[in-house]
Parts: C-alpha cells; sequence; structure tokens
C-alpha cells in the first residue's frame, strides 16, 4: 500500500529547490480515465529508461481537495515502482522538456495547465562521508531507487553548481545529492551513518514537530538519570534501564524502531571491536613499550611534560582514524603511565580525551568535518591552515588547564 501524507508535514523544501534549480523540470500530466495505461504498474512501463521520465508523486481525482502551488495538502502519494496507475490521476513527473515532449507525444498523458509544486514534498539533502562505500560509484550502481526507495534528482559534483543527475553519473567525495521520497525511507538512509550524512529533510522537521512537547519532559528524565549516576544513589546500569522505561511510558520514545535508529550502531561496533585490540596491546605488552617510551623521553622532565606527550600523540592519532578508537586505544597507555610515575591517572585520561575530541585540522577526523566540508565548499587544505592553529591554541590552554581541574 503507498504511503498517503496529509496537512500534517511542516518542512518547506522551497529553500532546496531553489537552490539545485529544479522547478523546471518538475511538470504534472493526467492520467485519461480510458487511458490504455490504466491498471500498469509503473517498473513494467519503463519509463525512466524509455523517456528519462520518472514519476515522483500522484494526486488522486477524488480528494476533496489538491496539493496546488501556495494551498495546503489534503491528500497527495509519493508512488513507488509498484504504483498501479487509476483513471484521473494526476502524475506529478521530473523530466528535461524534450523529455516531456516525447513522453505525450507517445502516449494518451495531457499536460496540466495548474502548476503543481514539491515545496511540501519529501525532500532530502544528503552528502558522502569520506569513508562512503558509495563513493566512486555511478547513479545506477547505487541503486538509491531499489535500495532506498529514494530518487535522485540533482546533485553538486564536488562543490560545483547544481546539475540534473545522469545515471552514469560517478559518486565523487564532497558530493551533495538531493532526493526525494516517503519519510520512512529518507530516515532508512539517515541511519547509513558511514555512508551519507542527511542534512535535512521532512522526515526530521516533522518528528521535531510531533516531539516538540515531549522535550521537556525528556530533559528532566535525563537531568535525573545524570544526578543519579553521579551521586551514586543508583547503580548506573539500574539509572539508564529507569530512565529508558520512562521514555517509553512519558510517549517520549514513539517507537521501537526510531530509539534503534537513534543508537550510532558504528560508534558502538566500533568500541566493541577496539576493546580487544587494546587488550591484545595490553597482554602484547605494546601498552607498557609505549608508556615506558613516554616516561624515559619526557618522565625526566616531570608529569606536566609526559601529559604534553600524551596530548600530542592522541591529537596525531585522531586527525586520521576515529577519536572514539584513539580514545580506547590509549586509555590504557595513560593509566599505565601514570602509574608508573606514582601519579594520579586522572590528568593523563582527561588528556587523551580531550585531545581525541580536538580533531581539526583534516576533514576526515570526524563526520562533522565533513559535513562542514561540503556544505561551506572547504578544501583540505582549508582544514589544515585554520585546523592547525586552533588545535596548537586549545591544547596549550588544556595543557595549563588540566592539572589545574584534576591535579596529578
Amino acid at each position: 500500500m503507498e504511503e498517503k501524507e496529509g496537512s500534517a508535514a511542516t518542512f518547506d523544501a522551497s529553500e532546496l529547490v531553489e537552490q539545485y534549480g529544479i522547478s523546471r523540470f518538475i511538470h504534472a500530466v493526467k492520467l485519461p480515465a480510458q487511458s490504455s495505461l490504466v491498471g500498469n504498474m509503473l517498473k513494467e512501463l519503463h519509463w525512466p529508461r524509455t523517456y528519462e521520465v520518472t514519476v515522483l508523486e500522484a494526486v488522486k481525482q477524488d480528494a476533496p481537495r489538491f496539493r496546488l502551488a501556495g494551498r495546503t495538502p489534503s491528500q497527495r502519494i509519493t508512488v513507488s515502482p509498484s504504483y498501479v496507475l487509476e483513471g484521473e490521476d494526476i502524475l506529478l513527473i521530473y523530466a528535461e522538456d524534450e523529455a516531456l515532449k516525447k513522453l505525450l507525444a507517445e502516449t494518451d498523458l495531457e499536460l496540466e495547465q495548474q502548476a503543481y509544486q514539491i515545496e511540501q514534498g519529501h525532500l532530502a539533502e544528503v552528502i558522502l562521508t569520506p569513508r562512503s562505500r558509495l563513493l566512486n560509484q555511478t547513479i545506477t550502481q547505487v541503486q538509491f531507487r531499489e535500495k532506498y526507495g529514494l530518487t535522485v534528482l540533482a546533485m553538486k559534483h564536488q562543490f560545483k553548481e547544481a546539475i540534473k543527475t545522469k545515471a552514469n553519473e560517478k559518486l565523487l567525495y564532497g558530493d551533495s545529492i538531493l532526493v526525494h521520497g516517503k519519510w520512512k525511507d529518507i530516515n532508512l538512509l539517515s541511519a547509513e551513518k558511514n555512508d551519507t550524512v542527511v542534512l535535512k529533510s521532512a522526515a526530521e522537521e516533522t518528528d521535531l514537530a510531533h516531539q516538540t512537547n515531549r522535550s521537556l519532559i525528556a530533559g528532566i528524565i535525563l537531568i535525573g538519570m545524570l544526578l543519579f549516576m553521579v551521586f551514586e544513589w543508583l547503580p548506573a546500569v539500574v539509572s539508564i534501564v529507569i530512565a529508558a522505561v520512562l521514555m517509553i511510558f512519558t510517549g517520549c520514545v514513539r517507537q521501537t524502531d526510531q530509539a534503534y535508529s537513534s543508537i550510532n550502531w558504528q560508534t558502538v561496533i566500533l568500541i566493541a571491536c577496539m576493546l580487544p585490540m587494546a587488550t591484545a596491546l595490553e597482554n602484547t605488552g605494546g601498552v607498557t613499550f609505549m608508556s615506558e617510551g613516554l616516561i624515559s623521553m619526557l618522565g625526566g622532565v616531570g608529569p606536566i611534560a609526559v601529559l604534553i606527550g600524551l596530548y600530542a600523540i592522541t591529537s596525531a592519532f585522531s586527525q586520521f582514524i576515529s577519536n572514539t578508537a584513539t580514545a580506547v586505544l590509549l586509555f590504557p597507555v595513560a593509566i599505565l603511565t601514570a602509574e608508573q610515575m606514582s601519579v594520579s591517572p586522572v590528568p593523563m585520561v582527561m588528556a587523551v580525551a580531550f585531545s581525541a575530541s580536538m580533531a581539526f585540522a583534516t576533514p576526515v577526523a570526524t563526520p562533522p568535518n565533513a559535513m562542514v566540508m561540503a556544505a561551506g565548499k572547504y578544501t583540505f587544505l582549508d582544514f589544515v591552515r585554520v585546523g592547525i592553529p586552533l588545535q596548537i591554541l586549545i591544547a596549550i590552554v588544556a595543557v595549563l588547564l588540566l592539572p589545574l581541574f584534576f591535579p596529578f
């Protein structure tokens, strides 16, 4: 069954429509009641291959109101390849003028004179991450329509002007893509955090509208959980479980799939994989080797010098591998180094945690860096020029303040 949309949508996509210049490719055609196309599934007609025409949505003729330009929507169907055409359907299609003329000439479809827009449609802007599996693949190879149920409308190729996508267009790092589809399918794509970052979508805006009245309750539950954990009124696991149950009972979490999609599984799996590596380093003497190396080089100067060295090593690692992985690997080194120097491990551990999070010098350090790079059209050298001085400045501040807040 096709998804039906109503007036609940609050997302205004006119900015994306204008930014990508796709309004000239949006056309509305009417399917006569006696058309030979009635009863056919879209995938049986092969319009994308034959005419380079994609059907995005269908307005039912028997709907009490229509989504016309400037009006509030009542009912519109975001179609899939299995959608069955019905008489009097008004189809919103995506095609160039020549493709539209060919379609109209070879079928009995009728061009609608009334302008239809998708400013309340389901649009999302997506960028590719530096480690995306989609890099160097064409739109056809990725199979957005088959895998995610989304239609790629346009793209900005390596920070250039937006273009209408071609089937053989290769996806490169820095590309941003405009896609159209159902909310649930956009959410499915947004869950692929290792491959894509969804900058803005109809689903995101609608979820925010529904959850606004629950944000205060969720905040109170979160603060309560943190207080119970900090003051150790209950074991941490018990506090977390109680908070999770309260989130469900109060309606802050409406669906289990919503909760699952909110979990950063990449981080969970990364930590689970890196912990055995850290254990292996410790058991094989790797941690001891690194710790003794730090102490032999800087231990004679004092714990501050060792802290500086540990901060520098962590900072270098975090520019090229995940900050989570860096922290997991170097935490044992920090603890063992502090134990061998007979000082508190807290400042050493905090130096690792702080330094691992300060990854500014490369766009591949963290997904937010990649997102800013695509949105702001920055280059790799822009990050180096701005990031390195910023990291040096923060390092100086951190090295001065960490021993004050966390004495040795």
